[in-house]
């Protein structure tokens, strides 16, 4: 019986009796500087001391490292060519797309501790007066206010920083809407659902890395542009600011979707900047139905 036949204990039997080193973690014979069954290092006592460990931990990091800035250098200066790498099967010298977004998730949500720019949340005041199920949430809100015997001002504290919470998590949920109508657009051409769905990771991420450069570079400016305004909640928001802001992350992310486009989906250059407006407006009633989503997640969290 060859060695593949044999159980983990008469491996490990065989190993002993022959002598040979054995795996510290599937327990088979070892003769190489790695396990050919489990990967497993070969088991060295020099090993077990502080430098060798730091310098187990340098190497950690700098290979980290290597994987983090390529990915997120070809993802902001080569629109698509991740999506296109993965999908070609050269997956190793790159973060994996889950693994990208939730790193630019993480990044965004750090910068937007510091930021008075808010575009992935709500202010309760916000959700009851100036978004088109507004009436709505106005509704609910009075409703929660009564059952709960709170003031406007004690609701809203708690909602703003329960959806502050909940919106970290739940983020992740515009990338699979998008996939959907890439999958819809481009339903006779490209099958691969998993292409779609790996598109719109790259592209999420790369839009988080854009709010949260627009977060470091504006915030100084929209906080003094608010802060002697700053007596109610009501007063912070400047519609002008929100516009202005919409319109210059808009354009970027229209310009990067047509680059993307043109290399994931080898569209003409025409068809590109159509497809890329489709796809951007899409983008925003997708903000929307996050920004209502949320809406109602944080209600009932605080039921």
């Amino acid at each position: 019986m060859g060695a593949e036949g044999l159980s983990l204990e008469a491996a490990c039997d065989r190993a002993a009796d022959s002598g040979i080193p054995s795996c510290p973690s599937c327990g088979r014979a070892l003769q190489e500087r790695f396990c050919p069954h489990c990967g497993e290092k070969k088991f060295d006592p020099d090993h077990l001391t502080l430098r060798h460990f730091f310098e187990q931990v340098v190497e950690v990091f700098t290979h980290a490292d290597n994987r983090f800035f390529r990915s997120f250098k070809l993802l902001i200066t080569r629109p698509g060519f991740l999506t296109n790498e993965y999908m070609n099967g050269r997956r190793k010298p790159y973060l994996q797309p889950v693994q990208l977004f939730l790193v630019a998730n993480l990044l965004f949500f750090f910068v937007q501790t510091f930021s008075v720019l808010q575009p992935l949340t709500t202010a309760l005041w916000l959700h009851t007066h100036n978004m088109p199920y507004q009436e709505r949430a106005q509704k609910i809100v009075d409703e929660e206010i009564s059952r709960q015997h709170l003031t406007l001002e004690e609701y809203s504290a708690r909602f703003n920083a329960k959806e502050e919470t909940e919106s970290k998590a739940w983020v992740i949920v515009m990338v699979p809407c998008l996939a959907v109508v890439l999958a819809l657009v481009y339903v006779r051409k490209h099958r691969v659902l998993v292409k779609h769905l790996v598109f719109s990771f790259h592209f999420h991420a790369f839009a988080l890395l854009v709010l949260a450069a627009m977060g470091v570079l504006l915030s100084p400016i929209a906080f003094a542009l608010s802060s002697p305004l700053r007596q109610s909640e009501a007063q912070v928001y400047l519609p002008w600011v929100d516009r202005a802001l919409t319109m210059v992350l808009g354009a970027v992310l229209i310009y990067y979707l047509y680059r993307s486009i043109r290399a994931v989906y080898s569209s003409g250059k025409a068809a590109s900047f159509l497809l890329a407006w489709v796809f951007a407006l899409a983008m925003f009633e997708i903000l929307l139905l996050y920004r209502r989503f949320l809406f109602y997640v944080t209600v009932h969290a605080l039921s």
